[in-house]
C-alpha cells in the first residue's frame, strides 16, 4: 500500500487540480477538513467508482455554488470539493481512501472545459 494518494480538488471558483496527500487516516482527514473548511458530507458517483467530499453546511452558510462538482455528482454542491477513489487494487471497497480514478479526472476535465466555454460565451443571459 502506498503512503500517498492523489486527490482531485475542485474549487468552487477556480480550476480543478490534483494534489498528493499522506494516505494514513489522520493525513486524509486533516487534508479534507482544511481543504473543505469544516465538517464534510460525501456524495457518490453514479458508477460508484469515486466519491466527493464537500462542506456539510456549505449551502446553509452561503458558500459559492460549485458548478463542476454539481455536474459531476448530480446534486447542488457549495464550496470546494475533494474527489477520491473508493476501491483498492482488487476492486474492493474496504473503507479506506484511494487515489482518484482516471474516469473521475476525465469527467472533471470535460465538465470544467464545458463550463469554461459557457462562462466565456454566455449564450444565455443569467437573471
Amino acid at each position: 500500500m502506498t503512503n500517498n494518494i492523489t486527490c482531485l480538488v475542485i474549487p468552487a471558483e477556480s480550476l480543478p487540480y490534483l494534489t498528493k496527500v499522506t494516505r494514513d487516516d489522520r493525513g486524509v482527514s486533516q487534508f479534507l477538513s482544511e481543504a473543505i473548511g469544516g465538517y464534510f458530507d460525501v456524495a457518490y458517483s453514479d458508477d460508484g467508482d469515486y466519491h466527493g467530499y464537500v462542506h456539510d453546511e456549505g449551502l446553509l452558510i452561503g458558500l459559492p455554488i460549485n458548478p463542476v462538482a454539481t455536474a459531476l455528482f448530480g446534486r447542488i454542491m457549495a464550496g470546494p470539493c475533494v474527489v477520491l477513489g473508493r476501491f483498492n487494487d482488487e476492486g474492493e471497497s474496504d473503507g479506506h481512501e484511494y487515489s482518484v480514478p482516471d474516469n473521475a479526472i476525465r469527467n472533471v476535465e470535460y465538465i470544467a472545459g464545458a463550463y469554461r466555454i459557457w462562462m466565456e460565451s454566455r449564450p444565455v443571459a443569467l437573471a
